[in-house]
């Protein structure tokens, strides 16, 4: 707050409220009480005087080590001190201020190209005893040297000595047009490099110039497969308004600075052991796969045919065929979902062994992990024998079992696109550990446009039966099964051919009618179902 003083007395106002009496684009220079300019001088010039001599922040030291090693991609703020310039010196071009730089100031004629940051601290002892200045000589002394030195007719007859009056070039008003052209034209670029958007204790407001500005920049991270956190101790008010933001952080700037800074040591700190690998990227599950997954696929002899045949743009599979094989007529590709997981043209192993084999690689990790479960996204053939089910069950019970729980795809064909989604939000969402984990992933699964109509689920955790989770919306997959194309199994055949017509004329749809005497507790084999066409 700011103290004016008045013949009446002292007036205490906002910093807000004295740049806004002061704004260039609501008063003329001419009718600025220069009291209040001097109030608003003497409150600017405090921030760049104390910012240049403050102690830097946890926050602070953070940005700094990230600039440092040129990972910040651009910097949005609506602080007006300047101290950005400090802690990120190599970075000004990289930094936006949404309401202005106080180091810089500005006089109120049109064409004032004003005074920079670096020579603005030789009027900061001027800008501090403006108030003092105003009780003495009733004026103010700080002038734009460089717009007095012009004598055009026009300066003389339209501007007069209050134009000249020094002020910093901040203002709370913000020009819609101009930082939409500037989001555009230097941010979304810089933003479509970036892989996080971090907005730190900045209020967003629906529909509002800020919340389009992060919306816009959300969109350009999200493209890069970037994510988007906000970081406040208030809690978002709804979802729908910021569907472009990921997550939430609970915190401050403060202790986000702290705790990050903290784990960069703890990493910084790690004892690599000799002989140890670093890996970037990717690259760590190449080898991995390459060198340390056991083998069990028969290495095969290449015929130049396929190579032929791919070179001309011809999709093809290539199989050994003997001709004996023709003589006593013997299926040439062997059927072994009896056997368990097909890996190879004639060989199968149990989903037990093949679980066995997999986990090998992770064997450490899943160990010391808090929670371990596991998706098995492969044929579900296997799954309809309740010999490998069972034997499922009781490799999850063992002991030394390296899983907590096990969701097993039940679709013979299933393209795994379709359960990216969910992977995603049971990775996130099982993170610590959950005392009803079932209920918890069995909603997620539920919840999923993609995963739920695509497959069924068969559920095993320790000390509890298998369960299977059945996608059947009555309308539609009554006890889970498809009901056929209704077009092609019903004519109508007891509706005489104008009544039909004039009934598809009036918009009725023709659909299944589905009926059941289904309800919670009763078991699935008393479920009678009665589905009928809605026109006839």
């Amino acid at each position: 707050m700011i103290d004016e003083t008045f013949s009446s007395g002292i007036t205490r106002k906002s910093l807000r409220t004295l740049l806004q009496e002061c704004s260039l684009s609501v008063v003329s220079p001419e009718m600025i009480d220069q009291r209040t300019l001097a109030g608003s001088k003497c409150c600017n010039g405090k921030p760049t005087s104390c910012s240049s001599h403050s102690p830097d922040g946890a926050f602070a030291n953070m940005l700094t080590s990230f600039a440092a090693r040129g990972k910040i991609t651009g910097y949005l703020t609506s602080s007006i001190d300047g101290l950005e310039s400090r802690i990120m010196p190599n970075s000004e071009d990289r930094i936006f201020r949404l309401h202005g730089d106080n180091r810089k100031l500005l006089c109120a004629r049109t064409r004032c190209s004003g005074i920079q940051p670096e020579d603005s601290a030789l009027y900061d002892e001027a800008l501090l005893g403006a108030p003092a200045s105003i009780k003495t000589t009733g004026r103010l002394n700080v002038f734009c040297h460089d717009c007095r030195r012009i004598k055009t007719a026009i300066s003389k007859r339209t501007y007069g000595d209050k134009t000249l009056v020094l002020r910093p070039a901040v203002q709370f008003k913000l020009d819609v047009e101009y930082w939409m052209d500037e989001v555009k034209s230097k941010m979304l670029p810089q933003a479509e490099s970036s892989q996080l958007l971090l907005i730190v204790e900045h209020p967003i407001k629906p529909r509002s110039l800020i919340d389009d500005m992060v919306s816009d920049l959300a969109d350009a991270v999200h493209k890069m497969s970037g994510a988007v956190i906000y970081v406040s101790c208030d809690l978002m008010k709804g979802k729908a308004p910021y569907t472009h933001i990921d997550a939430q952080l609970h915190t401050t700037a403060a202790d986000l600075g702290l705790h990050v800074m903290e784990a960069r040591q703890r990493l910084e700190n790690l004892n690599v052991r000799p002989g140890d690998q670093e890996y970037t990227g990717s690259d760590f599950w190449f080898d991995v796969i390459r060198n340390q997954l056991v083998g069990i696929s028969q290495e095969e002899d290449t015929y130049s045919a396929a190579a032929r045949w791919a070179n001309k743009g011809w999709a093809c599979k290539t199989h050994p065929v003997k001709i004996e094989h023709i003589a006593e007529q013997k299926p040439l590709f062997e059927d072994l979902k009896d056997q368990g997981n097909q890996v190879a043209p004639r060989s199968a192993l149990p989903p037990t062994k093949l679980l066995d084999l997999s986990l090998a690689v992770a064997d450490q990790a899943l160990r010391n992990a808090r929670e371990a479960p596991a998706f098995m996204v492969c044929c579900g053939g296997p799954l309809q024998n309740s010999k490998f089910v069972q034997q499922l069950a009781d490799w999850l019970n063992r002991p030394d079992a390296p899983l907590n729980s096990l969701l097993c795809a039940m679709n013979k064909k299933l393209g795994p696109v379709y359960m990216l989604n969910l992977i995603a939000k049971i990775s996130t969402t099982m993170v610590d550990p959950d005392p009803d984990a079932a209920e918890t992933l069995f909603r997620l699964w539920i919840s999923d446009t993609l995963a739920a109509p695509h497959t069924n689920i068969l559920f095993l955790a320790q000390n509890a039966e298998p369960t299977m989770w059945l996608y059947a919306p009555f309308q539609s997959r009554p006890l889970g099964k498809a009901l056929p194309n209704i077009l092609s199994v019903c004519s109508c055949p007891d509706l005489p051919p104008g009544d039909y017509r004039s009934r598809r004329r009036q918009g009725s749809r023709k659909t299944w009618d589905v009926n059941h005497n289904g309800r919670d507790g009763q078991p699935l084999r008393d479920v009678v179902v009665h589905a009928k066409c809605s026109i006839c």
